[in-house]
């Protein structure tokens, strides 16, 4: 597989098709983005795209093995922000929410990108195993990190 950073982000995402007119500040962005994925025929329960599913599966088992027990997989959303305000002004391509929770994503095949905006940089080299993706690495880190947060949420 050698993909551009664009399609390589696409075989995650799917691009949302949605017109705007400025500057976006980040919590609308983000509310911009929630509300568009359906005109794009992405469910953030189910998405669209292989990757996604398989990165959506991943980071499901990977919040049951930190939890300790099974959930109810709707409750973990992946959301599609690729060419939307959060994406150009804000730096992120995706991002999950678990009950109430958000950790978004910045998804890259640039191996020395150091600045960043979004919580975590998915380097294409840490998910690429062979000719397949193996998203069990970054899942771990992203339930890790949903679940920590969520448990602050209710302390």
């Amino acid at each position: 597989m050698d993909l551009t950073g664009k399609l390589l982000e696409e075989e995650i995402f799917c691009e949302i098709h949605a017109e705007w007119h400025g500057y976006m500040n980040y919590r609308k962005a983000m509310s911009f983005v929630i509300d568009h994925q359906e005109q794009e025929h992405w469910d953030p329960t189910d998405p669209t795209t292989f990757a996604g599913r398989d990165l959506h599966a991943s980071v499901a088992l990977a919040i049951e093995e930190e939890i300790g027990r099974d959930f109810d997989w709707s409750e973990l959303e992946l959301y599609s922000a690729l060419r939307t305000p959060l994406d150009y002004f804000h730096g992120v391509d995706g991002f999950f929410s678990f009950k109430g929770v958000v950790v978004t994503l910045d998804v890259t095949k640039n191996p020395d990108k150091e600045e960043y905006k979004a919580d975590l940089v998915m380097q294409y080299s840490n998910f690429l195993k062979g000719n397949k993706y193996d998203f069990s690495e970054i899942a771990g880190r992203i339930a890790t990190m949903l679940v920590t947060r969520v448990m602050g949420a209710y302390a």
